[in-house]
This record gives C-alpha cells, structure tokens and sequence, in this order.
C-alpha cells in the first residue's frame, strides 16, 4: 500500500507539474518541493506509526515531479554545458 500511494500520488501530480510551472516559474515550484520533501522525509524518519507514513509517502509522490521533471532543466540553466553532468551526478548522490 505504501509504495502504490506514492507512484499513485506521482502519476496525479505529473499531469499538473508542467501546467504549475509554466504559469508561477520553475524556480518556485522546484523551491516548494524541496520544502515539502524535506519536512516529509523528516516525518518519516521520527514516526513508527503507519498512518502517517502512508500520508508522507502520499505528499512525497505529489512533490516529486516537482523535484524530478521540474528541477532537473531548472538545474541544468544554472550551469555550463560542461559541467551538467556532474552536477546531475551529485544531485543524484543526494
């Protein structure tokens, strides 16, 4: 049930991401997900019950176009052409 909330969640929210960024700019959209995941995945660090946890992986699901479809071009603009990969790479160490 976990892990089908939260693939759930990411297909819903992939069909509004593009739309949401296009209108407000990449920029927040990239800032309120990573907001969102790292308040989510500090609740799913310190909580041992089961319900919440399914509702953090419900709200990692909807932030993580945000993060992934949004942020990864919106990272790509800061940086020189010679220098995307590596960054890409860390980012993914993250």
């Amino acid at each position: 049930m976990l892990g089908t909330s939260f693939a759930f969640a990411q297909c819903l929210t992939l069909l509004l991401t593009p739309k949401v960024a296009d209108r407000f700019g990449r920029k927040w959209v990239f800032k309120v997900t990573r907001v969102l995941d790292c308040i989510l995945y500090t609740l799913i660090i310190v909580s041992d019950s089961y319900a919440v946890n399914l509702i953090a992986l419900i709200g990692l699901g909807l932030t993580t176009p945000g993060r992934l479809n949004v942020g990864v071009p919106y990272m790509n603009e800061w940086f020189p052409r010679k220098k995307q990969t590596i960054v890409q790479v860390v980012r993914l160490m993250e």
